[in-house]
């Protein structure tokens, strides 16, 4: 088989200078496709990545929170003998969380006579940071959050 066979045969055209060549590489369009099917497959793996990262920095959120609901509540209860503080870094202890970053404010309501607890509030607040894995590679290294809440007991006169 001689070139022009094989030419003809794979539809190839002979260019015979530089300038024929240049224009026809710069008006070809093959695997333009291809280049912005990677573009976009790039893209949704980094929306993805930040999905991973934001579920999971609202997962740990949750935890810390629902561990602060029920200790603010426990800690409220006027039935409690026991120190507000105490008892909210306890609950924060035993779930596993670090208790030197929970802020708790106790306040006691006496009766007019001054010799009970009327009533007793206790809110509690903690910051949250957790670093990223995929964030990290379009610059955000970290998710900065908190938890808190409170609550109040009391009984009528």
């Amino acid at each position: 088989m001689r070139t022009s066979d094989l030419s003809r045969l794979f539809g190839a055209k002979r260019l015979s200078s530089y300038s024929e060549l240049k224009a026809e590489f710069s008006s070809d369009e093959h695997g333009s496709l291809t280049i912005f099917s990677l573009f976009l497959f790039i893209l949704l793996l980094f929306i993805a990545g930040m999905a991973i990262d934001l579920m999971r920095f609202e997962t740990e959120r949750v935890a810390v929170q629902n561990t602060l609901d029920s200790a603010i509540l426990s800690a409220s209860s006027l039935s409690q003998d026991a120190d507000a503080e105490t008892m909210v870094k306890d609950f924060v202890a035993k779930a596993g969380y670090d208790p030197a970053n929970v802020t708790v404010v106790e306040t006691n309501e006496y009766s007019s006579d001054g010799t009970s607890v009327v009533g007793r509030g206790v809110t509690a607040s903690t910051p949250l940071s957790m670093d990223t894995m995929f964030m990290d590679l379009m610059g955000v290294t970290s998710l900065n959050g908190g938890a808190g809440g409170g609550a109040y007991e009391a009984v009528q006169n």
